[in-house]
């Protein structure tokens, strides 16, 4: 359980996908807080300052590649911005990796391996 008590916040309009990561991180014993706007995540990350972001880049705001560099902004340096979308395309992959996301990931997504991913930031190096 590597996420054990991480701050994780999940920035996604789709209430379904919010759900589902919740159930999923909750087998986790991650501390999750949700948002359904890019405003509302941000408003968020400044108070909460997760340990994790999950972002979505199609929100109904603004956009998930717009908001990045504010979100790197508002949170400390060890925060990782993981992008969870349906762009599923290289360029845009590398311009989030560009603009700081710390993984990507394409919808639909297994929520094992997205948890697998999130872990491995926080995974002891192999000796």
């Amino acid at each position: 359980m590597l996420l054990k008590n991480k701050t994780i916040l999940v920035i996604d309009d789709t209430p379904s996908i919010r759900a589902f990561l919740r159930i999923s991180l909750a087998s986790e014993q991650a501390v999750l807080h949700e948002s359904a706007t890019g405003h509302d995540g941000l408003d968020k990350a400044r108070i909460i300052q997760p340990d994790i972001i999950i972002l979505d880049l199609g929100l109904p705001d603004i956009d998930g590649l717009d908001l990045l560099p504010m979100l790197k902004e508002a949170c400390p340096p060890q925060t990782i911005i993981f992008i969870l979308s349906v762009r599923r395309d290289y360029p845009m992959m590398e311009k989030a990796h560009a603009l700081g996301a710390n993984g990507y990931m394409a919808k639909p997504f297994v929520p094992f391996d997205l948890i697998e991913k999130l872990g491995s930031f926080y995974a002891a190096p192999a000796a």
